[in-house]
């Protein structure tokens, strides 16, 4: 079922992770795009008006803060991306999506809703 109301939001970490994908020969074998045709692909995708880029939302550093207090006391270097996802969700007020059960399981213990893809 396809909800109208969708929206696919971009920010700047999941950006430069799409143009990272796209032009990675391991991830995309003899499709790997110059970073030319990566943008091009990325600015096809705002194109769709249920697409977005969206800058940081007022909070967000108050929210990174918190969802990596579980790790203030270690090094944890691997778990700052999937904090600071979190926390741009939280400040947006947005659902998280992810394809990380992982991630899924943090939001969850955060109350934050996350939808895993799988």
């Amino acid at each position: 079922m396809e909800d109208e109301a969708a929206e696919v939001l971009f920010c700047r970490f999941r950006q430069v992770g799409l143009l990272r994908l796209l032009s990675t020969i391991g991830v995309m074998g003899d499709d790997c795009l110059p970073l030319r045709k990566a943008w091009a692909v990325y600015d096809r995708w705002l194109h769709d008006p249920k697409v977005e880029f969206r800058h940081e939302p007022a909070g967000v550093d108050e929210c990174f803060r918190h969802t990596t207090s579980a790790w203030a006391s270690i090094s944890a270097p691997k778990a700052l991306g999937d904090c600071y996802l979190l926390a741009w969700s939280q400040a947006a007020h947005v659902p998280l999506v992810t394809f990380d059960k992982g991630l899924s399981r943090l939001a969850g213990k955060l109350y934050h809703e996350a939808i895993l893809l799988v």
